[in-house]
């Protein structure tokens, strides 16, 4: 799982919502919502991640696992459901990028530190 700020819109049956998405896997997305959702709620969720040189809009259908009230809103863990090859292999990608970011993030900040000691 990896840290993300990407925007996100969830759809169920009563509507849908603007969220903001916080982490991601393979297997699951927490976001951030105005609205809450009852564990066990089917929902999709629609979002754009950069894969392959571009950005992928995907919309996934998932199931709500874990639901808790916190100051933003509802924070809401989606496990994904019936997830397609091509959606997963583009997520895949996001999650290598964004270790990428962070080792090369981690890299400056070591060599930075290193040259303050010379």
């Amino acid at each position: 799982m990896v840290k993300t700020h990407r925007i996100a819109t969830l759809y169920g049956r009563n509507g849908q919502a603007h969220a903001q998405m916080t982490q991601i896997s393979t297997k699951y997305a927490v976001v951030i919502s105005q609205r809450g959702a009852k564990v066990g709620t089917r929902l999709e969720i629609e979002f754009e991640i950069p894969a392959f040189g571009e950005f992928k809009t995907l919309r996934l259908q998932a199931k709500v696992t874990e639901s808790l009230i916190v100051n933003e809103g509802y924070r809401l863990t989606l496990e994904f459901e019936n997830i397609d090859s091509e959606s997963l292999r583009a997520i895949k990608d996001f999650i290598a990028y964004k270790k990428r970011l962070h080792e090369t993030s981690l890299h400056h900040t070591q060599s930075a530190s290193f040259s303050d000691l010379l």
